[in-house]
């Protein structure tokens, strides 16, 4: 269990880390806006993030996969 507080700890860094970083950005467009251009922090950070997409393979094509390679592999060795 304590090595899951650890994680929880380091991830929780990640994210301030990012978030000054993040607004050390945003601070650097501040001064630049107007009442039209302006974005607020939230926005902007939002816009930084970009959105993880799943690229897990089912068991099936892992499956197929392997036995693609295999095949492609014997007809080498013949």
């Amino acid at each position: 269990m304590e090595w899951e507080n650890a994680i929880r700890l380091i991830n929780k860094a990640y994210e301030k880390d990012f978030d000054n970083k993040a607004f050390s950005m945003w601070l650097t467009l501040y001064p630049n806006m107007d009442k039209n251009t302006f974005v607020s922090f939230g926005d902007y950070k939002s816009k930084l993030i970009i959105p993880t997409t799943n690229t897990l393979s089912s068991m099936d094509d892992i499956l197929r996969d392997v036995a693609e390679i295999r095949q492609k592999k014997a007809r080498k060795e013949v």
